[in-house]
């Protein structure tokens, strides 16, 4: 069995709390439920939430989030089920989430200075 998480970026702020609720829930059971969290940008700050307490459903956000926000809910496949290891992540004014485990990721850092003027 391959452990991959489950993600939603969640465009519009007026999206139905039932229909996300009931999304994230069915992510959530479908592969993931070891930790979630939301992360987005509010007045250009990113912003983060996550934790291993709590079910999809808490992540469903009243925040006036500037673009939408993301969702994950984690499945581990490398390191310990705990709050540090959820995602999103916040680097610097970026927030990130991935699905699976990155080998290798000195090396994906490494490409990614090198060639920041092309991102």
């Amino acid at each position: 069995m391959i452990n991959i998480c489950r993600l939603a970026y969640v465009v519009n702020n007026n999206t139905s709390k039932a229909l996300l609720t009931d999304l994230f829930l069915t992510l959530e059971k479908s592969m993931g439920g070891e930790g979630n969290g939301v992360g987005g940008f509010i007045n250009g700050k990113p912003l983060v939430e996550k934790t291993i307490k709590g079910t999809a459903d808490k992540f469903v956000s009243d925040k006036a989030w500037d673009n939408g926000y993301m969702f994950h809910t984690r499945r581990a496949s490398i390191g310990s089920i705990e709050d540090n290891n959820c995602h999103p992540f916040i680097w610097g004014d970026t927030i990130t989430m991935h699905n699976g485990h990155m080998d290798g990721i000195g090396v994906l850092k490494l490409m990614m200075f090198e060639n920041i003027e092309k991102y």
